[in-house]
């Protein structure tokens, strides 16, 4: 017979309470050392959540300085351009009216000066302004001046904040009519004068011409037709046709004023395109030559313009290259 002793059972009430104090404060010890663990990972992950997001926010913000630096400096230039091709156009209106051109003419006028300062380029126009003559160093001063005033009241404007994507910038108007009042009489009169009288010779030869060129073009055909009605050659007749369209081809194609140019690869450059050849055509379904002719004036006047008070040089170069364009467009 065999028989086994429960040592726990056999321990006093003070015992046991020892004996379960005991077990207690090693269950704490063993949780406690749990949470510490616990604590010390999500501190960790914490730490390094907040870092990730000082470092989105810093990246943010650089984007934003650029854009923002980016828009300012795109403003900036655009207010440049703008009042660079202000000054312009004060000069050629003044030039539009003293050639009686409709309020059709000057904006299409316009919207070439637009083209023209555009394609040169700001800076360099300021830099060429600066030393040219007189008055475009009396607009270079006015539109520096007035481009830092500006640029001084900017304000954001389309409900956005400086440094957001959609920021757009506007400025006091009351600023323009400063800048207009202030340049009204930067171009001179004579200067003026000089223009119109440049243009009204350009067209008035070039009509000069043209009439002339008509003239004996009319005096060819009739002497060709009396002489193939006195034939009855075949082979004559078609030599009297071909040497008479060499003949008005050769009158057609003399040498002519820069003005008389421009509207001949300007009426070329209209046959050649359908949709501006829609624009240009009359009722009849003939090119409208009266049309060509003012639109022609309006940008020859544009380039004499720019050529006397010297904001650019009208020279070879500079023709070649403008009916190219012309050609092209």
């Amino acid at each position: 017979m065999s028989f086994s002793v429960d040592y726990d059972k056999m321990k006093t009430p003070k015992q046991q309470r020892m004996e379960d104090l005991k077990n207690n404060l090693m269950l704490n010890e063993q949780f406690k050392s749990v949470d510490n663990d616990a604590l010390a990972t999500h501190s960790a992950h914490m730490k390094n959540v907040l870092q990730e997001q000082e470092l989105a926010e810093s990246r943010s913000r650089k984007e934003r300085d650029k854009k923002n630096i980016k828009k300012i400096q795109e403003f900036s230039n655009v207010v440049k351009m703008n009042l660079i091709a202000e000054s312009l156009k004060l000069s050629f209106d003044k030039v539009a009216e003293s050639l009686s051109f409709t309020e059709k003419n000057k904006s299409v006028g316009h919207k070439m000066i637009e083209s023209l300062v555009e394609e040169e380029g700001s800076e360099n126009l300021l830099e060429r302004f600066a030393t040219k003559n007189v008055y475009l160093s009396s607009f270079a001063n006015s539109i520096e001046q007035f481009h830092t005033a500006v640029l001084e009241s900017k304000k954001c404007d389309c409900g956005a904040e400086e440094g957001e994507d959609d920021i757009c910038f506007s400025f006091d108007k009351d600023l323009a009519s400063g800048f207009i009042d202030a340049i009204e009489d930067a171009t001179p009169a004579r200067a003026t004068k000089t223009i119109s009288d440049r243009v009204e010779k350009a067209v008035s030869d070039f009509v000069d011409d043209n009439t002339e060129n008509k003239m004996q073009i009319k005096t060819i055909y009739d002497k060709a037709k009396a002489k193939i009605a006195n034939t009855t050659d075949t082979a004559i007749k078609e030599e009297l046709a071909g040497v008479t369209r060499s003949a008005i081809a050769s009158i057609n194609m003399k040498p002519t004023n820069l003005y008389g140019v421009m509207v001949r690869e300007m009426a070329t450059s209209i046959m050649k395109n359908p949709e501006m050849k829609k624009v240009y055509e009359s009722e009849g379904g003939r090119l409208d030559m009266g049309k060509i002719f003012g639109d022609t004036e309006v940008l020859y006047t544009v380039i004499e313009t720019a050529n006397t008070l010297g904001v650019i040089d009208v020279d070879g170069a500079y023709i070649k290259k403008m009916i190219s364009d012309i050609r092209h467009n």
